[in-house]
């Protein structure tokens, strides 16, 4: 059996069927599949699915000319972007593909397109330049090209991202892009291009040490994060995570007596 039989009667990947009789040393079935004569008709018309050896020593066999791409001739071209791409292929007897292909090549415009595009109103048009194209794509349910084009068309320029503050570029690099762009409302797309801009490596996690860990539950959370140089809220989860108790003070006879709450 061919692989793409064994693989669909197995419920098995081509790859995983290929690779396995790869293993075992097994060649490949080399029977042909028998040609139909709906196969034959469409000889040097189409393509049929076969390896183009196959279907070279077939047509050969029948003496059968090979598939000529058609040509555009100067009367087919004339009918692009005056007719619907869908018109021109079945005017020419070209593919739908091969005319707007062809009409792009030629920097020809889609005059008719087959989709009846949306009128803009008022209200629609005074959102142009707002906000950036790709958010005002959003909010009206447009594609943001024709959101970019529109607002190009009408002079309106585009709304330019907000500039940095010297407080948000401090915070580069001091914590995940993700979280960053959290804090600041922006991408983390954008966040890791400014970071890369100024040469900022990215935020890696610290590991801890023995005597880190050694200090959790001695003394308050935040008295802990002091001394080495961390979050209050990361050696508590450090803590929890270990299952170490808070240290906490507690009064007792007048005086402060340490003491751990589990």
């Amino acid at each position: 059996m061919f692989d793409k039989d064994v693989a669909s009667h197995l419920h098995r990947t081509m790859g995983a069927v290929h690779n396995r009789r790869f293993e075992l040393g097994i060649a490949r079935c080399h029977i042909t599949r028998p040609w139909t004569p709906e196969e034959d008709k469409l000889l040097g018309t189409a393509r049929l699915g076969r390896h183009p050896t196959l279907v070279k020593r077939r047509r050969n066999a029948m003496g059968i000319a090979p598939f000529r791409r058609k040509l555009w001739t100067p009367v087919d071209e004339a009918l692009l972007g005056k007719l619907p791409d869908r018109d021109v292929a079945k005017r020419t007897g070209h593919s739908l593909l091969a005319a707007c292909s062809h009409r792009r090549l030629l920097g020809i415009a889609n005059s008719n397109p087959l989709r009846i595009l949306r009128p803009w109103s008022k209200e629609e048009m005074g959102l142009l330049g707002a906000d950036t194209d790709k958010n005002v794509a959003k909010r009206l349910g447009r594609a943001r090209d024709a959101v970019t084009a529109k607002r190009r068309s009408l002079g309106i320029p585009a709304m330019m991202p907000p500039a940095w503050t010297p407080e948000e570029e401090a915070l580069l690099g001091t914590g995940p892009d993700k979280e960053i762009a959290l804090k600041l409302a922006i991408s983390a797309a954008a966040v890791a291009w400014r970071r890369h801009k100024f040469g900022i490596k990215s935020f890696a996690y610290r590991l801890w040490s023995a005597a880190e860990i050694k200090q959790l539950g001695t003394m308050p959370d935040a008295q802990v994060a002091l001394r080495i140089g961390r979050s209050a809220g990361t050696v508590k989860g450090k803590r929890l995570k270990l299952g170490i108790t808070a240290h906490t003070l507690v009064k007792h006879e007048g005086r402060k007596i340490a003491t751990s709450l589990g």
